[in-house]
Order: structure tokens, then C-alpha cells, then sequence
């Protein structure tokens, strides 16, 4: 960057920046002396990155154009290509769908739910709108001016007991239940209500794993959390699995250090707000994903929650057929926080 003196004109420049991430760059020219100063030919030159590869689809994933470069195995709507035995298959966790025929190989493992339609159906026929998310983490339904979250949490395991189930529902009742509000992007506002109901499976104490067969069911919907006797930190992986403690830490009851409300945060998609090493963000010090037992459940994590939802809505709501009907909406989590 070269300085200028007064009365004489030169050249004020800044080269070689680098964007970290994707986002907006503002530039401004503002002078902060007293001396009258003249701006002229601001120029912003931008230098873009080499591509490596284009893909361009039909509708239904068969590609129709491309660069020639097949570096990146993600391709039509973030979805692995299965390239193994020239197969060519996109795989969509449940099944696998074929983009030169525009179908699935196999049923919905769900089509017991839906009799009414083909059991190789996408979406109900409709993937503009509807989503088709694999895990059951909670559901959201929009009714008229009322939004309900619903949650449903099993525990078993060796510290699964009726008195620690309580003393969860408990916590989860005191930070989850106050009121919040939400709004779509027409301006209409929504009352929000959050329903998160924690029990045994199938109302025993200590229940062994081995003996829960959905569990074991990759297309499950439900929660299912092991409450360990000696588990020293609560987790939940993939958004609807995990451990929690039965017990407070340093020498505090779990009355005192009540992992359930921060872990339900997860369970309904929000992330941590601290890390081991640098404490609690900047900001986060007063909520529930910052601090887990001090920290208050606010508005803006019910934002967090009802962001994806709500922009699902925003399309659902815009069909006339949809006029009266309940709008449902299934949190996909699939990745694992503390």
C-alpha cells in the first residue's frame, strides 16, 4: 500500500487478498483528514478460482453436460455416485436411485405408512416441495397460527431409572418451555410450542440394548439415548443417538448438573456454542448451547431450529391445493455434537 502526499496525485493500492469463505466484499473510499481529497478510478478487480469441474442435470439426475473432470464423487443433489460395477446409481441412504431411468430400485422402506400411493414413489411425487429427510430427530407441524415441535426421547441403559428420566423432563420442561414465536417470509406470525417427551423404553429401568430391535433399524425415526452408570460426558451422534449421564459431575447431583436440555439442542439440530479449548463463544455466554447449566433457551435457538422448516413451508404454503391442510416437517440431524 503506497502513501500519497499532499498535492501530489499517485496510486493507493491493495493487492493480493483472498477471500476465506463465500460472502460479500464492501469497498469504500472515505478520507480522514481535514484536507480536501479527490477520489478517482476505484477500481475492484476480481480474480476467480480455477474450476475443476461443471455438472449439469436433467430433473432427475441424469447428467446432460460436463467439463470432463470427475474429481468431486458428490454430484446431483449431494448425492453419492455409486460408480462401483458400472452401476452409476445415486445413493440416497434408504435406496438406491438410477438417473437413466429416473426411478428407484427399490421400495420406500416406509410405503407401509403410505398405501394409498406407489411404494417407488419420491416425495409423494412432489421433491420441489417435500423433502424426504432420513432421521425423525423431532417434528414440526404448522397449523393455522400455531407451530408445534415435537420430540420423543427413549433411555435405556444402565443408568436409565425412572428417577433420572424425571429429573430430565424435568430440566427439559424448565428451559424448553417458555414462549417463542416464529415468522414466515409473507410476514405471517406463528405462536411456537415445544412438546419434548423423555421416558423409558417401553416404560423399564435399565433396559439392554440388544433388546431394542428399532435401534438397530437404520430407518427408524425415533431417539433412542443410553443413560450410562459411569458416563462421564453426555453426546449425541448422528442427531438421534447417543449417551448421556445419569449422574452429576464434581460431586453436583444431576438435580445440579443436568445434561438433558443442552443435549435436546442437539437432538433438534443446534450446534454447540463453546469449544474445550477456547470456552464458551463470544455472545453465547447467557444460552442453553454455551452454557449447559446456566445458560437460558432464547429465541434465536428456536430460529435455529425452525430455519430449514419454515423455508419448506414458505413453498408448501404457496400451493392453493395446500389451503387448511397441516403442514409436517421432520428434522434431519446427521452429525454428531457434544
Amino acid at each position: 500500500m503506497m502513501a500519497v502526499e499532499e498535492g501530489i496525485l499517485g496510486s493507493l493500492a491493495m493487492e493480493g487478498l483472498k477471500a476465506p469463505s463465500d460472502g460479500f466484499l464492501y469497498v469504500f473510499a472515505v478520507n480522514e483528514t481535514y484536507t480536501p481529497v479527490d477520489f478517482d478510478n476505484l477500481i475492484v478487480t476480481h480474480k476467480t478460482g480455477t474450476v475443476l469441474e461443471i455438472n449439469d442435470y436433467y430433473p432427475f439426475g441424469l447428467k446432460w453436460y460436463s467439463n470432463g473432470n470427475n474429481l468431486n464423487k458428490y454430484k446431483f443433489g449431494g448425492k453419492e455416485l455409486q460408480t462401483e460395477l458400472n452401476l452409476n446409481t445415486y445413493d440416497f441412504h434408504a435406496r438406491q436411485q438410477d438417473p437413466q431411468l429416473g426411478r428407484f430400485w427399490g421400495i420406500d422402506p416406509m410405503a407401509e405408512k403410505y398405501f394409498n400411493q406407489s411404494s417407488y414413489l419420491f416425495c409423494n411425487g412432489n421433491p420441489i416441495i417435500y423433502t424426504d429427510p432420513n432421521g425423525k430427530d423431532g417434528i414440526i407441524t404448522i397449523n393455522g397460527g400455531q407451530i408445534n415441535v415435537t420430540s420423543n426421547v427413549y433411555l435405556y441403559g444402565a443408568g436409565a431409572t425412572n428417577a433420572v428420566a424425571a429429573q430430565y423432563q424435568s430440566d427439559i420442561n424448565s428451559k424448553w418451555g417458555g414462549s417463542y414465536s416464529a415468522e414466515s417470509s409473507n410476514g405471517t406470525s406463528f405462536n411456537v410450542n415445544l412438546n419434548i417427551s423423555v421416558g423409558l423404553y417401553e416404560g423399564q429401568e435399565k433396559n439392554n440394548s440388544f433388546l431394542i430391535p428399532e435401534k438397530f433399524n437404520p430407518f427408524n425415526r425415533d431417539n433412542f439415548i443410553e443413560v450410562g452408570a459411569s458416563v462421564n460426558r453426555s453426546f449425541v451422534l448422528g442427531g438421534d443417538e447417543g449417551q448421556w449421564r445419569s449422574k452429576g459431575r464434581n460431586g453436583l447431583t444431576i438435580m445440579q448438573d443436568n445434561p438433558a436440555a443442552h443435549e435436546v439442542g442437539h437432538l433438534l439440530g443446534l450446534d454447540d456454542r463453546y469449544t474445550d479449548k477456547n470456552g464458551v463463544n463470544k455472545g453465547w455466554e447467557k444460552n442453553i448451547m454455551g452454557d449447559s447449566q446456566n445458560g437460558k433457551v432464547e429465541q434465536r435457538n428456536i430460529d435455529g431450529i425452525l430455519k430449514d422448516a419454515m423455508k419448506s413451508y414458505d413453498s408448501w404454503s404457496k400451493d392453493k391445493n395446500n389451503v387448511g391442510k397441516e403442514f409436517k416437517y421432520e428434522i434431519n440431524v446427521d452429525r454428531p455434537n457434544n
